[in-house]
């Protein structure tokens, strides 16, 4: 077994108001305060909008992703990490969606 020890740094709170783009935000808030890696815990809802619910192919290279349409409240729960893309600017992380 392996192990290490960290240390907690900045602890940020988003809340995001009607209209905005989860993916967006995250992204935009992470290049704003400079974080290029952090980990992501999102609690919330959702009333309306699409999600990503994953390729539409697996083989495919930049995936096309298939979107399913939300229409109602939905309860939404997420964890993930932020890290650098290609172009190194923060990359957000996936959520889960359930039925309210």
């Amino acid at each position: 077994m392996k192990s290490c020890e960290g240390q907690l740094g900045r602890v940020f709170v988003i809340r995001l108001e009607h209209g905005d783009k989860l993916p967006h935000c995250i992204e935009r808030f992470a290049e704003e305060k400079g974080i290029s890696v952090g980990h992501v815990i999102l609690v919330g809802g959702i009333g309306d909008g699409e999600v990503v619910v994953g390729p539409r192919r697996s083989d495919e290279r930049p995936p096309e992703p298939m979107l399913l349409p939300i229409d109602g409240a939905h309860e939404v729960a997420g964890v993930g990490v932020i890290a650098p893309g290609e172009d190194g600017k923060a990359r957000r992380p996936p959520a889960v969606c359930d039925r309210a």
